[in-house]
């Protein structure tokens, strides 16, 4: 029996039987270890089957197919079984109400729902120069959350134009108004306008402009440095590769893009690599993506390659408070430079 039988496949609307096998199944899987990624990986795809009344070798089959090679039918199902995975793991889904709600406590200075480390404690655990955190407003500071360092390595900014793409409370365009000595062009860009009040006090002679990532209001090769620090539509795999093309349009040939996003762990995906060994690689990335919601390193870097870019990759500290969290995912930051 396929998952994609019938006209009114029975995926869509599975029985009672099917949700309590699907919930003795996922609290078996529970009981196992955190640690222990492939036997979870087992229990997931047996209770995504009886959630989904079929074969487990189906529910494999869709997983394993690589993006590019999907049919209509299989791009449906393999969102079905994305829809389970976020029902079996509580995780929700990505929205804009979402995204909003997650800054709502960043507004008032105070951590994002307290899912990571964010204000001085995440500027200094990643790794930010000292006296560029110190000439940072403490209202900007303090509301930092920012996943990654956008600035590693980077010493002087003399005279560039700049674009900050969700800039937020506007920590990188400060220290970007240091490291420029005031001689920066810089441009911050955010959906939502509160925090462009205090992205104002970071740097009093940038623009701040209300704007999304997917449609960019700037022509194209006009900043010579896009940064985009946590920035979410490029935390998730259904809007990672856009929002990659989008920030290397408007960066000039030879520029930097410079961004952090949080991927599943590369050492998660090497242990699903190994137990799933018959499978083949397109299925333990894409079960690695089910597990976390978080692309991985390899689609990352594969989607900035995509638009033509040169691609260097450092893992940095990873940002979330809670442990399991840190386990399953690590924080990438990437340099890309558009040709």
């Amino acid at each position: 029996m396929s998952i994609l039988d019938g006209p009114a496949p029975c995926w869509r609307t599975p029985s009672a039987g099917g949700r309590a096998l699907a919930s003795l199944r996922w609290k078996a899987m529970n009981d196992v270890p955190p640690g222990d990624a492939p036997a979870r990986a087992h229990g997931f795809l047996e209770a995504a089957a009886a959630r989904l009344m079929c074969p487990v070798d189906e529910v494999c089959r869709v997983v394993g197919t690589p993006f590019d090679q999907r049919t209509s039918a299989d791009a449906g199902a393999f969102q079905s079984i994305a829809t389970v995975a976020d029902e079996l793991l509580r995780r929700r889904r990505y929205t804009q109400a979402i995204v909003d709600g997650f800054y709502v406590s960043a507004r008032k200075g105070q951590s994002g729902e307290g899912t990571f480390v964010s204000g001085l404690e995440a500027l200094s655990a990643h790794g930010y120069q000292p006296d560029a955190v110190a000439s940072l407003p403490v209202s900007v500071a303090r509301r930092f959350l920012g996943l990654g360092n956008v600035w590693r390595e980077v010493e002087s900014l003399d005279a560039i134009r700049l674009l900050d793409v969700g800039c937020g409370a506007g920590a990188d365009m400060g220290v970007a108004h240091h490291l420029a000595g005031g001689s920066a062009r810089i441009v911050g860009l955010d959906s939502r306008p509160d925090l462009l009040g205090f992205a104002a006090n970071a740097g009093p002679s940038s623009l701040l402009v209300v704007g999304d990532v997917m449609a960019l209001p700037f022509a194209k090769r006009s900043f010579d440095v896009v940064v985009a620090n946590g920035l979410p539509p490029l935390q998730r795999p259904s809007t990672m590769a856009m929002s990659a093309r989008q920030l290397c349009s408007v960066t000039v040939a030879g520029g930097r893009v410079a961004a952090s996003v949080l991927v599943a762990a590369p050492t998660l995906l090497d242990e699903l690599l190994v137990e799933f060994a018959d499978h083949g690689r397109d299925f333990g990335r894409n079960l690695a993506t089910l597990a976390t919601g978080k692309p991985t390193v390899e689609d990352v870097e594969s989607a900035f390659i995509a638009v033509g870019a040169e691609v260097r990759l450092r893992l940095g500290a990873n940002p979330y408070l809670d442990a399991a969290d840190r386990a399953e995912t690590a924080m990438l930051e990437v340099v890309a430079t558009p040709r």
